[in-house]
């Protein structure tokens, strides 16, 4: 049989049709792409509270036994406060259910029992709880943070400073324009308490507010980071409950500070080669510093962010590069020219860190939110020793007012306020499960010291 014939007709509708296919799906791609630059990318709750397992009656029986006094301090600090998920009874419950889900799962064999599943772990664990053989234990500690003025001004709430956004309490903004953002406490603490939850009867790695690197130099608290905590035995979960038991109300009062002349605040900054640490030449500059700033900037007085800046000079490895600067912590340090910036930059974290050390030995609030700029060459000359120095950028921290909020918070029953207006604090807490007179476990062995600075 013939092959059809194809006339002219057919081919230019085929061909009109094969265009209009390939424009729509170059459309499709390349739209899909630019309109990607827009969206702000984020991280869903993708674990949740392991709900509906523990019956709430045999979970209320518990909670009235000598061996649930822990727990029932727990959720005793939790009573009154709004916006706070670990006041939720269900959740309460599934917290419960997730410690005894990891025991199972890590086979230390407090349950008795082989492969079953989570309705059974809930039964049985909630039995052994009720006659004592499992405890339940609870500790809490205290995190502190640098809360925003301004968005606790504005939203009446403790908000804190944070790198990623808290978009309520399942969605965190992880777009890079988010890197110094804002966010309710209670978002936060509601956001990693689920997320912790979920994760530990799973076994996966929590995050751990209280842990070295999650509040970032700049006093930013980075939740972008990846989880950073695989525990088999500790549960962290965290809430905005100011002062132990006592029910805290604050007071937010907007003042103007600064606005003395300008005077020198300029110091040495003879670091030895290559380092960053603090040696007895940079602590007497830093001393003489804290000295400065005391007379400068007294209680009160300290800018919300104060400025410093730190010099290098040009030569790094015998090779002189351009004349730069900048403000924070350097991208990529791969090349000479960007280490010599690192390096200029992390001094000055060192000096301000030391600054403010020695300030509340003295006595003073000290400078708790600082930026650290960095300059290499500022003379314009090359290899010259006067472009190592450390710069408090007098002029710039005080030669104008500038607006501080004070957040005074009091509490009901307790004998001090407490001012948060450079700190405040969220509690930890870290929840237990072990077998009525487990072995304990062994001590950690302790930690070398360190050598001596060369």
């Amino acid at each position: 049989m013939a092959g059809t014939r194809i006339n002219k007709f057919t081919k230019k509708v085929i061909l009109e049709m094969t265009l209009i296919k390939n424009f729509e799906r170059f459309v499709n791609e390349n739209l899909s792409q630019k309109f990607k630059v827009f969206e702000d990318l984020s991280i869903q709750g993708e674990t949740s509270y392991p709900k509906g397992y523990i019956e709430p009656t045999e979970f209320d029986t518990w909670l009235t036994t000598p061996g649930a006094a822990q727990f029932r301090a727990f959720t005793n600090l939790m009573t009154g406060l709004s916006n706070n998920e670990l006041a939720n009874k269900e959740n309460q419950a599934a917290i419960v259910f997730a410690l005894l889900k990891r025991g199972q799962s890590t086979k230390k064999g407090f349950l008795g029992i082989g492969v079953v599943d989570n309705k059974d772990i809930a039964a049985k664990g909630l039995e052994q709880l009720k006659n004592g053989s499992i405890i339940l234990s609870m500790t809490q500690g205290a995190v502190d943070y640098i809360p925003d003025p301004r968005a606790t001004t504005t939203h009446g709430t403790p908000c804190m400073k944070t790198a990623g956004h808290m978009n309520g309490n399942a969605s965190l903004m992880t777009d890079a324009k988010y890197n110094q953002s804002w966010s309710k406490a209670y978002n936060v603490c509601n956001f990693v308490s689920e997320w912790n939850t979920a994760a530990f009867a799973k076994g996966q790695a929590q995050i751990v507010l209280s842990e070295t690197g999650r509040m970032r130099e700049d006093g930013y608290i980075d939740l972008v980071s990846a989880p950073n905590k695989v525990d088999e035995t500790t549960l962290y979960l965290y809430s905005t409950k100011i002062k132990g038991t006592e029910v805290a109300s604050k007071q937010v009062t907007n003042t103007e500070v600064g606005g003395e002349p300008a005077s020198t605040g300029k110091y040495g900054a003879e670091f030895a080669a290559g380092s960053a640490e603090i040696n007895p030449a940079v602590q007497a500059e830093v001393d003489k510093a804290a000295d400065f700033v005391i007379a400068k900037f007294p209680a009160g007085k300290v800018p919300d962010k104060f400025q410093l800046t730190s010099g290098a000079s040009t030569e790094w490895n015998k090779v002189n590069y351009p004349q730069t600067s900048g403000s924070g912590a350097v991208a990529n340090p791969t090349t000479d020219e960007k280490k010599n910036q690192d390096l200029a930059y992390r001094r000055g974290v060192a000096f301000a860190n030391a600054l403010n050390a020695k300030l509340k030995e003295k006595g003073h609030p000290g400078i708790d939110g600082y930026l650290v700029n960095w300059a290499i060459g500022r003379s314009g000359q090359q290899a010259n020793p006067a472009d190592r120095f450390i710069d408090l950028e007098v002029q710039k921290n005080a030669a104008a007012p500038v607006k501080q909020a004070s957040v005074a918070v009091s509490t009901t029953g307790s004998k001090d306020a407490i001012s948060g207006a450079s700190k405040a604090q969220i509690f930890e807490f870290k929840l237990t499960m072990a077998a009525k007179n487990a072995p304990a476990a062994p001590a950690a062995p302790a930690a070398p010291a360190a050598p001596a600075q060369q």
